[in-house]
């Protein structure tokens, strides 16, 4: 009985033009009625399990633990959702997360933001830019960042606009990180600007759309970043100039291949080559002769080769040797 009655439903729903999906397995069955009663650690295993499945009932019930009261769950099926690897597992997920979207449950409504992102929701966008528009609503910075992940050109002006909200540096780099992923670049000379005087936290955001804008006009803020105090701001810094990859940006790593930090260090060569910054290259050699860190010489060794045309060369040695 049970199989005529499925026959029935799958020859109405192919004569209708419906959408048919495989019934779930024994597994998904199982593993979605245990996500409801499981302790917080089971459950974010139940959520990677689920998502190994590919049923669409999975999606949608990864995407009902936005509204979980556990913070964990809730970031763990964000991070589900945004590797669902169908579009009927996407869109099924969608009909939990739009809603959700201007739910009065701040925390889900958090979540819901950061998984349009993740998911691409077009039919998102015009909420997602009410959000941003509303300089009373507290998410606006996580409205921006999914619009960026979207990647909707609609979002341009209003992105730009939220950039100059003054005293409010979050909303300011998630809209400046967003306009990078939108690849326009008429916005970097405001995002130098904000940069230079920024919070850690901004810094490090605001660092990285430079780099995703690959904006030449970057290189000397943040070689001025190289040097900074703070290890993270540097290592943005550093990360950013090698994803510009401008021979300019050579004077401003040089410094750092004498940094006390082994990574600092590793991460200027890296940057040197990316660069193809062939006039430090005799500078790179000489801290190569006096460097310790067995790793971050295989990093001097690699970008002299690299800025050597590929031609490998030995170290100098040290004084005295």
């Amino acid at each position: 009985m049970t199989r005529t009655l499925t026959a029935l439903m799958l020859v109405t729903a192919l004569l209708g033009g419906g959408t048919v999906f495989a019934q779930p397995s024994k597994k998904t069955a199982e593993l979605i009625t245990r996500l409801g009663t499981a302790p917080v650690n089971e459950q974010l295993t139940i959520i990677r399990e689920l998502l190994k499945t590919q049923d669409v009932e999975s999606a949608a019930a990864i995407a009902a633990q936005l509204k979980s009261p556990a913070a964990p769950v809730r970031l763990s099926a964000a991070k589900a959702l945004a590797k669902l690897s169908s579009d009927a597992m996407r869109a099924e997920a969608a009909k939990t997360v739009l809603p959700l979207l201007t739910s009065e449950d701040r925390l889900a409504r958090a979540s819901a933001l950061d998984a349009a992102g993740s998911l691409k929701l077009k039919d998102a966008v015009l909420i997602l830019l009410d959000i941003l528009k509303n300089e009373k609503d507290p998410l606006r910075s996580r409205a921006a960042s999914a619009l960026g992940q979207i990647g909707d050109p609609a979002a341009i002006k209003p992105l730009l606009q939220a950039m100059s909200s003054p005293g409010d540096w979050q909303l300011q780099a998630a809209a400046a990180a967003a306009l990078g992923e939108l690849q326009y670049k008429p916005a970097a000379p405001v995002i130098i600007d904000l940069y230079k005087n920024a919070n850690l936290a901004a810094k490090i955001t605001l660092a990285r759309a430079l780099g995703t804008l690959k904006s030449t006009e970057a290189v000397s803020a943040l070689g001025a970043g190289a040097a900074d105090s703070d290890l993270r701001v540097k290592l943005t810094a550093i990360a950013a100039l090698k994803e510009i990859g401008s021979p300019d940006a050579g004077v401003f790593l040089v410094p750092a291949l004498g940094d006390a930090e082994p990574s600092i260090r590793a991460a200027a060569a890296d940057a040197l080559a990316k660069c193809s910054a062939e006039n430090q290259l005799p500078d790179l050699e000489k801290y190569a002769g006096t460097e310790k860190d067995e790793a971050v010489k295989a990093a001097f060794g690699r970008a002299i080769t690299a800025l050597s045309g590929g031609k490998k060369k030995e170290p100098a040695p040290q004084a005295g040797q």
